[in-house]
């Protein structure tokens, strides 16, 4: 991934900085986790669809703790209109417009992994059809 720029819909400019492979390699397994693989490679595409996968994750989820916990790490990663998101300043910037982190964890997963999901399907080859 390179540094990565969007505007959200209200306007608001993002910074993602460029993770080290190891971060991304790490991050990908815990939020594929909490996420689901599947939910992860929708949501990286960061189509129409890639908010309400997000969602419907942080809704049907089977462990909100641990859900939460990898939305907010990847929110928590990012510059927005100069300021860096902190898990400390997370409530005072979200809690008026939850659907904005959710947002933003969209552009976080599609700026790390959407080359990454783009170079195919990610299905379990070890296993006979």
């Amino acid at each position: 991934m390179k540094d990565y720029h969007a505007v959200l819909k209200d306007g608001t400019e993002i910074f993602v900085a460029q993770w080290s492979a190891s971060v991304a390699f790490m991050n990908l397994g815990k939020v594929c986790k909490a996420f689901g693989k599947a939910r992860v490679e929708a949501i990286a595409k960061l189509d129409e669809y890639s908010i309400n996968n997000a969602k419907a994750s942080l809704m049907d989820t089977e462990d909100a703790e641990k859900t939460y916990a990898a939305m907010q790490h990847f929110v928590c990663t990012i510059g927005m209109d100069g300021k860096r998101v902190l898990p400390n300043t997370f409530d005072d910037m979200f809690s008026e417009d939850m659907g904005k982190a959710v947002e933003i964890f969209a552009h976080v997963v599609h700026a790390v992994y959407s080359d990454f999901f783009e170079q195919g399907l990610t299905e379990d080859s070890s296993q006979p059809s």
